[in-house]
């Protein structure tokens, strides 16, 4: 499953271009739904990576393109589908929407636990207009064991936590056009004691990390841009600093979009 760097991203141009019905860069229907997820809708995405001042990393830039397919059940609930094509690539996204609300279906293990061996699917509201909180996730480890490359196990406790928050709002220009725009942040937070064993000798560290996800989301248009930092996890020790794994910092932003007639 492809989830946070792809979370989210939609669109198929070449396909849905020739689609009748549309309404293209700006012209929605006339009842405009916060969350378009109508058939056949399509959003496509520049890409780019990051470094630690934002800056955008030359020859990185990758095109996300992304169809509305229909939808499907999910643990016993409508979800929709979400082709997304990139490159040499493609798969499907899984979404919900309320008429406040937009979630997506999360493998935890993979991506936004930075691979501690925990496989775990979740729904994640990425955004929600009634509320100004939210706690996605939240657990507390006690003596979980983790095999690391470096050393042979590492005995963890603590918690991990992913959290939701409304920010503000802020004007954008998207395709040569002003839209007001609400910004949400998903934060991942890692706060964790680690204990193993080097050369013998019984070692205590520390994992700590906070890592926010930006997503900016326009009505009628959904999401217009995401964006993140690169984050680097460590074991800090009292002898040394261990490097556990580094996500790319990257930004989305919108190129173009069309919303289907339901």
């Amino acid at each position: 499953m492809r989830t946070f760097p792809g979370f989210l991203l939609l669109g198929i141009a070449t396909v849905v271009l020739s689609l009748s019905g549309c309404n293209d860069n700006g012209a929605l229907p006339s009842e405009i739904l916060r969350f378009p997820l109508n058939t056949g809708s399509y959003w496509i995405y520049s890409i780019v990576d990051i470094d630690s001042s934002g800056n955008p990393l030359a020859g990185t830039e990758k095109i996300d393109s992304a169809v509305v397919k229909g939808s499907t059940i999910l643990d016993d609930q409508e979800a929709t589908q979400i082709e997304h094509y990139m490159q040499d690539t493609s798969w499907i996204e899984y979404v919900r929407a309320t008429a406040d609300q937009y979630m997506a279906l999360v493998d935890l293990g993979e991506d936004l636990l930075m691979r501690l061996d925990m496989p775990l699917t979740l729904w994640v509201t990425i955004a929600d207009y009634a509320q100004s909180q939210w706690t996605v996730f939240d657990t507390t480890l006690q003596d979980f064991k983790v095999p690391l490359s470096q050393l042979d196990t590492v005995t963890l406790s603590g918690t991990i936590q992913i959290t939701g928050q409304r920010l503000r709002t802020e004007n954008l220009m998207i395709a040569g056009t002003s839209y007001n725009a609400t910004v949400f942040e998903i934060r991942r937070i890692i706060d964790l004691q680690a204990q193993f064993s080097l050369n013998g000798f019984p070692v205590t560290g520390a994992i700590a990390l906070q890592a926010p996800i930006l997503f900016w989301f326009v009505d009628g248009i959904g999401l217009v841009r995401r964006e993140s930092a690169t984050t680097t996890l460590t074991l800090q020790t009292p002898m040394a600093t261990l490097p556990l794994g580094t996500i790319q910092g990257s930004r989305s932003t919108l190129l173009r979009y069309a919303i289907m007639q339901q």
